[in-house]
């Protein structure tokens, strides 16, 4: 996001929407999805899943202790970072590379307290799985400092020595257009469920708020949306717990600062090229179509004037 766009609008309308969802999700008094603006962590237990690739995931606790469920965790922002469309160069990766190419997202609260406070609860739940792993060290996902921000990503691919029970899916729309991934389901990759990133959109239709399913192209720096997902822990190479937001789930709210910041930024574009460029090429092309209608001027005169001559001569 640069100059053009209207950051104090845009966290105005942020704040009213982290609000508003906060307010449904603790309406809906339902363990299995919480905001992250408001995660009560007192109930939360770690539980390990997976086949051979180990997992850990966060939920309710039930009366015996154990996790009742997975909890989905909402939050709102505006997009930063997008990567969400495969690109070709990744068809000529090794196997071991692609099988952590990931669709991605960095979301910003341009300021936003609600916002502030998704990031600090974000801390407490990673603290759940610090408790679990006691005497390991735990990597959090990175937030930011000067600008706090939160990533979420999923990997295109799951091995398939990982998760044998897996089932291969196909691409969803516009995620692979090139098919540039294709030829890794040969190589021991599998896109599998966990693997799907569902895009939507939320339009008005009727005069009511609906949610119309949306391609990953479509989603542009600026753009309010709402991530909805998992926080999944996972031992890394380097003998640590790595902790990441596993998005299951892209919303595109509001498009207004988005496209207004684009357009902003096109119309100084053309107002600088106009400036600068194009005003000595239409003087000089104003200038060639003036001898051009002199030349021609002079030409259908000259034969005028031949042709009184020659009916002179005829009579």
């Amino acid at each position: 996001m640069d100059t053009h766009y209207n950051r104090e609008a845009a966290k105005d309308t942020l704040e009213k929407l982290l609000s508003t969802r906060l307010a449904e999700v603790q309406g809906k008094d339902d363990p299995s999805i919480q905001h992250l603006s408001g995660v009560q962590v007192n109930n939360l237990v770690v539980q390990e899943t997976g086949d051979k690739r180990k997992l850990w995931r966060v939920g309710p606790a039930n009366e015996s202790g154990d996790m009742e469920c997975e909890t989905v965790f909402r939050v709102q922002g505006a997009l930063s970072r997008v990567d969400l469309v495969a690109r070709s160069s990744m068809g000529r990766s090794k196997a071991t590379k692609a099988a952590n190419f990931s669709q991605r997202v960095q979301i910003v609260g341009l300021g936003s307290a609600l916002f502030d406070q998704a990031v600090a609860n974000a801390s407490l739940v990673q603290a759940t799985f610090g408790r679990y792993f006691a005497g390991q060290t735990v990597t959090a996902w990175p937030v930011g400092t000067a600008e706090v921000f939160i990533n979420a990503s999923t990997r295109y691919f799951t091995r398939a020595v990982d998760d044998r029970a897996a089932t291969a899916v196909a691409f969803g729309r516009g995620v692979d257009p090139l098919n540039a991934l294709g030829p890794f389901n040969a190589q021991g990759l599998i896109h599998t469920e966990d693997n799907i990133v569902k895009y939507y959109k939320l339009v008005t239709d009727r005069g009511e708020p609906r949610y119309h399913s949306a391609t990953p192209a479509e989603f542009r720096v600026g753009d309010l949306v709402e991530i909805r997902g998992t926080i999944v822990a996972f031992p890394s190479k380097a003998n640590e717990i790595k902790t990441y937001y596993h998005m299951s789930s892209l919303i595109r709210l509001d498009t207004k600062y988005s496209i207004a910041a684009e357009d902003a930024k096109a119309a100084e574009w053309s107002k600088m090229h106009m400036q600068f460029a194009p005003a000595s090429t239409m003087l000089r092309r104003n200038a060639a179509h003036l001898e051009e209608d002199e030349d021609v001027l002079r030409a259908h005169k000259k034969f005028k004037d031949m042709s009184v001559i020659d009916r002179a001569e005829k009579s």
